[in-house]
């Protein structure tokens, strides 16, 4: 009975999405929306009646991203993500964060990069979970673990809605972030606002660093 319970209750992120993936979906689009819904698509070569034009075999974006922590932080950021055949993909992302309220005090920067699997798909969603390390660096450099679920639900014709969990160390200190975006395709790239929180526990002391962000998504 508790194994039941812990499935249930600590599985769901995984087993809910899995009742609704669709395995024939194999390829990528060139965008999000292009030739259909969402970003995934049918086997290249598979039917003329079935294949939309332009599937390909991978798929880049790369984000320029900017914000403001309420904490007094202006963050910098470049990102991408590489999905791969096989439902793999490797993504990463690099924030310098400058202090506006203390113009004195040296740039830091956080870096995340993972490995994932999309354990679930459809033509309007995926789910995914992957594993990577994180990066913080002020006085000196914090290296650590960290593990990634996230997800993409593409709206109507136009939105995406994207949301990343993360959990992890960084040296000595635990690191928890969370994140949500909301963006809308214009011509033949991503316009997206949204939150991103994240919190350093560590020896009896708390930081958090989380405020609006705000970006580009293009690909190629």
């Amino acid at each position: 009975m508790s194994l039941l319970f812990f499935y249930y209750t600590f599985g769901l992120p995984w087993s809910l999405p899995r009742l609704f993936d669709d395995p024939t979906l194999v390829g990528y689009a060139r965008r999000p929306f292009a030739d259909g819904p969402g970003m995934l698509r049918l086997a290249p070569h598979s039917t003329p009646e079935t294949d939309a034009e332009g599937v390909r075999d991978v798929a880049l974006a790369v984000d320029m991203e900017t914000g403001y922590m309420l904490e007094g932080v202006v963050p910098g950021a470049i990102a991408m993500r590489l999905q791969l055949p096989h439902r793999f993909e490797v993504s990463s992302r690099v924030h310098l964060l400058s202090d506006v309220l203390d113009p004195a005090h040296p740039l830091a920067a956080a870096a995340t990069t993972h490995l994932a699997y999309r354990f679930a798909q459809g033509s309007r969603f995926d789910f995914r979970t992957g594993v990577g390390m994180r990066l913080f660096a002020l006085d000196d450099v914090r290296m650590g673990i960290d593990f990634v679920h996230a997800f993409d639900i593409y709206i109507a014709r136009h939105f995406v809605w994207r949301v990343e969990l993360h959990a992890g160390n960084a040296d000595r200190a635990f690191v928890g972030q969370a994140r949500s975006t909301l963006g809308a395709m214009v011509g033949p790239c991503e316009l997206y606002a949204g939150y991103d929180h994240t919190a350093y526990l560590g020896d009896g002391t708390r930081a958090t660093l989380g405020g609006p962000v705000g970006g580009v998504r293009a690909w190629f």
